[in-house]
């Protein structure tokens, strides 16, 4: 008795293409997809394809930017990681930037240099401003600027310590 004939196989390639549709329907209104899937290319690098994927979650990008969870009275006005996956879906390459409104406690966090950033009186000239996103603010005259010798990570507080701005960037599992 045969079990796979040639009608079961223009079944099943029949459901894999409109499951396929479905999903392609489903998805292409950038607007109905979640806040973690917000937008997707595929960039090259050297010979590698990679395809991006950008989230606007606060307590991800948060989590993920300064290693903790947002504490009680953080308020985060912007945040955004963008993340660069190999065909192997391994992170090639990631982004992130958040602008917040810090509390106490997350203030006096940052005020012990857990990330041993240097106090700059001007951008470091290897940041990539064209890179960052509009709300992300590119004067910072009324902050105290903190960055690493490579110019990609950037911690900038305001005067006041009512606002914060901060980036960094790396390559594969760097963070």
């Amino acid at each position: 008795m045969r079990l796979w004939t040639s009608k079961n196989t223009l079944l099943a390639v029949s459901a894999f293409a409109l499951a396929g549709l479905a999903l392609w329907l489903d998805t292409s209104d950038p607007k109905s997809l979640p806040e973690t899937l917000s937008s997707q290319q595929t960039l090259e690098a050297g010979e590698l394809p990679l395809t991006q994927t950008t989230s606007l979650d606060p307590e991800l990008v948060f989590s993920k930017a300064f290693w903790r969870r947002i504490q009680e009275g953080d308020k985060v006005a912007h945040a955004e990681r963008r993340e660069w996956m190999d065909t192997g879906s391994r992170i090639a390459k990631w982004q992130w930037f958040i602008e917040f409104e810090p509390s106490a406690d997350t203030l006096a966090w940052l005020a012990t240099n857990p990330f041993t950033l240097a106090p700059q009186s001007a951008l470091n000239a290897n940041a990539k401003v064209e890179d960052w996103p509009r709300w992300f603010s590119h004067e910072f005259a009324n902050h105290d600027l903190y960055q690493n010798a490579n110019g990609r990570h950037l911690i900038a507080i305001s005067l006041d310590g009512k606002s914060i701005y901060a980036t960094d960037s790396g390559g594969g599992l760097d963070n």
